[in-house]
């Protein structure tokens, strides 16, 4: 894509956020409402993002991973929360994507009311789905991990071992109304409270066997391909709420007065606002350069996605502590918008693994 066409993508988007999520964020943020969720949900339809990256010929629009990362950006400016529901949906595009599953494709374009969600292995230990045979069929059980959508979601994509054909694990598909599906009610998180996160439960949930794809060998490149979008995904979104952080910054740092002069020509304030600036345009560097990356013949570490998850949201962590100590006592008040971004980077450094974690598991894999 030329970068014309991503500005043009870009300046939709604002708009959509601007009118549709803007208004209602604080709201949702205090009271998280399925029905708002599901009309914003409608209303992008408009603009094609929930078939944002299924290719052309399977119905979709076909657009690179990066454009669905500069999407969330724009989305999670206005509220982190409900650009995470786009995020879990565009994670488990990716994973359809990648099987080229004409089946697992039509999903996407068959215009479904809700999103998807997608379910991870979970390294800490907290999934135990499987897959067994039982009664000559094949069955899901087991409790996955904390899934975004959980509540919302018309299907779950998981990626799950497989126990029945013993062989590598493999991607289902499973609708979200089969008998045997119990969804555990929403988590109280702290932040990102838009989104219904929640573990999702499955009793001897007979799975047919199109929805379930094999030979991919998803304990490696399915799996890793679409955790590293996910990953890339995360950082975006982090990315979006400094920018409106820094952008907000800016704003009242012209306007309030102190000391007989506009807080912005005192010289911490600008430090404060440059170490911004400079966090916000790494981190939008970073997550460009995963999903995009230039092959220069450097003597260096490649970029990986876990690092770049962490280093995003921990920055954009920085940025809005910075921005509300720029507002003082405000900063801290539900209406300037500024705790409601410090709760959700929160969950987004939490998000996939939390960053030392990641940071540590990167260095002892390459021992």
């Amino acid at each position: 894509m030329e970068t014309r066409e991503y500005n043009e993508i870009i300046a939709e988007c604002r708009r959509f956020a601007k009118k549709e999520i803007q208004p209602l964020a604080l709201d949702m943020d205090l009271v998280p409402a399925l029905e708002t969720l599901e009309t914003l949900w409608q209303k992008s339809h408009a603009l094609d993002l929930p078939v944002l990256l299924v290719p052309e010929r399977f119905g979709g629009i076909g657009y690179p991973e990066l454009c669905a990362a500069l999407v969330l950006d724009v989305l999670a400016s206005e509220c982190a929360g409900v650009a995470s529901v786009f995020a879990h949906h565009f994670a488990a595009s990716v994973a359809a994507c990648i099987t080229n599953n004409k089946k697992f494709l039509g999903y996407f374009t068959g215009d479904p009311s809700l999103p998807a969600a997608i379910l991870f292995p979970d390294e800490m230990g907290e999934s135990s789905l499987n897959l067994h045979k039982k009664s000559g069929g094949i069955v899901i059980s087991g409790e996955s991990g904390i899934a975004g959508n959980a509540k919302i979601a018309d299907a779950f994509f998981g990626i799950i071992p497989n126990g029945a054909l013993e062989k590598d694990p493999v991607l289902v598909r499973v609708p979200k109304d089969l008998p045997g599906i119990e969804k555990n009610d929403p988590l109280k998180l702290p932040g990102l409270k838009a989104n219904c996160f929640a573990k999702v439960r499955f009793t001897d949930v007979f799975i047919e066997k199109d929805w379930i794809v094999e030979g991919l060998k998803v304990a490696g490149g399915l799996m890793d391909s679409v955790q590293n979008a996910y990953y890339g995904f995360i950082a975006a979104m982090a990315m979006g709420v400094s920018r409106k952080a820094l952008e907000t910054s800016f704003s009242y740092a012209r306007q309030r007065y102190q000391y007989g002069k506009r807080i912005i020509y005192h010289q911490e304030i600008q430090r404060m606002l440059g170490a911004m600036q400079m966090k916000l345009g790494l981190g939008t560097a970073a997550y460009m350069n995963l999903f995009d990356p230039k092959k220069i013949n450097f003597s260096y570490f490649p970029a990986d996605a876990r690092l770049v998850k962490a280093f995003c949201t921990d920055a954009a962590m920085e940025v809005v502590m910075d921005a509300i100590q720029i507002h003082g006592g405000y900063g801290y008040m539900h209406e300037y918008g500024l705790e409601k971004m410090m709760r959700d980077i929160k969950i987004l450094q939490l998000l996939g693994g939390q960053n030392p974690y990641h940071q540590i598991r990167v260095v002892a894999e390459s021992l």
